[in-house]
């Protein structure tokens, strides 16, 4: 069985390298993203063709020297292995890229049947690029996909916690799912807590 991604939606980022790889449809973006606080550390954002086009385009004129080197890399008789561009030594500066939101997600791997953990959170993948939405319903839309995803795997955990337990397995086995329920649990409640202050803010008094 897949998993189901958390998604993260993005507003704003600058980006500072583009990567290609030889016979592949995808590029990866060396990006960082702008939050209230300033700029954010760098993420690796790997994405199709079609999506590095659109993002591109969305930039403006700023992106026309950025649009030209990549038909040149592409144009090559024989590409090298691997190609990139530095924006910086392009344009002087990181390319921004601004009116769409990315919706993305960090890639899982499964450490047991059906048990799905992050890697590492410095890699995204860009599952679609959309109209940038305002910052309160991006927040909905962010917490409500997460919250999805932890009930899933609630209900995923204890299906397997209730297995285990009427194969009667070890002790160290059913240890590890109870700490996974307690787990979603905790993360559950947090959720519906921060889903209840972003769309109900008149009743966050009464919230401790």
């Amino acid at each position: 069985m897949s998993y189901t991604p958390d998604y993260l939606f993005i507003n704003h980022i600058h980006v500072d390298l583009i990567g290609m790889t030889k016979d592949s449809t995808t590029a990866t973006l060396l990006i960082r993203k702008v939050d209230k606080n300033g700029i954010s550390d760098q993420y690796h954002l790997f994405c199709e063709f079609d999506q590095v086009a659109s993002l591109l385009l969305q930039a403006g004129s700023m992106a026309d020297s950025i649009i030209d080197a990549i038909a040149q890399i592409l144009s090559k008789e024989e590409m090298d292995e691997e190609e990139s561009i530095d924006i910086h030594d392009v344009l002087g500066e990181p390319l921004t890229v601004e009116g769409r939101c990315l919706r993305v997600y960090v890639p899982k791997m499964e450490i047991s049947k059906n048990v799905w953990v992050d890697q590492d959170k410095r890699f995204l993948i860009l599952d679609k690029v959309l109209l940038q939405k305002t910052k309160h319903y991006t927040q909905v839309e962010n917490v409500r996909f997460q919250l999805k995803n932890e009930l899933d795997a609630f209900e995923r955990t204890m299906l397997l916690h209730r297995k285990l337990r009427l194969e009667k397995a070890e002790n160290p086995k059913l240890k590890d799912y109870q700490l996974l329920i307690k787990s979603n649990l905790l993360k559950i409640a947090q959720l519906s807590k921060k889903y209840i202050y972003i769309t109900e803010p008149d009743s966050n008094s009464t919230l401790s």
